[in-house]
C-alpha cells in the first residue's frame, strides 16, 4: 500500500463525512472533560477518603516545663499587680 493512496482515501472519507466526525470529536471532548471533572473535582470533594484516627499524646516532661513557666509568669504578674507602692503625693 502506498502511503499517498492511504492518505487520499482518508482525506476523501473525512470530506464526505465531516459532520459525523465533527460531532464524534465534540462528544469525545465532552466525555473526556466529564471524566476529568469527576476524577479530580467531584470525587475529592464529595467522596472523601476515610482518614485514620490518630491518638494525640502529650509528652509529660514538656507539659511540666510549660506549666512551670506559666505558673512562674503568673506569680510574677500577681506580685506586680498586688505590690503596694508609696503615694508620692502625700
Amino acid at each position: 500500500m502506498n502511503p499517498k493512496n492511504l492518505f487520499k482515501k482518508t482525506q476523501k472519507i473525512f470530506e464526505i463525512h465531516w459532520r459525523k466526525w465533527t460531532i464524534l470529536a465534540i462528544l469525545g471532548m465532552i466525555i473526556y472533560l466529564g471524566f476529568t471533572f469527576y476524577k479530580y473535582i467531584y470525587k475529592p470533594i464529595y467522596k472523601p477518603q476515610a482518614t485514620p484516627f490518630l491518638q494525640i499524646e502529650i509528652k509529660q516532661d514538656i507539659y511540666k516545663k510549660v506549666m512551670e513557666a506559666y505558673s512562674q509568669k503568673q506569680e510574677n504578674l500577681n506580685e506586680i499587680l498586688n505590690k503596694n507602692y508609696l503615694d508620692i503625693f502625700k
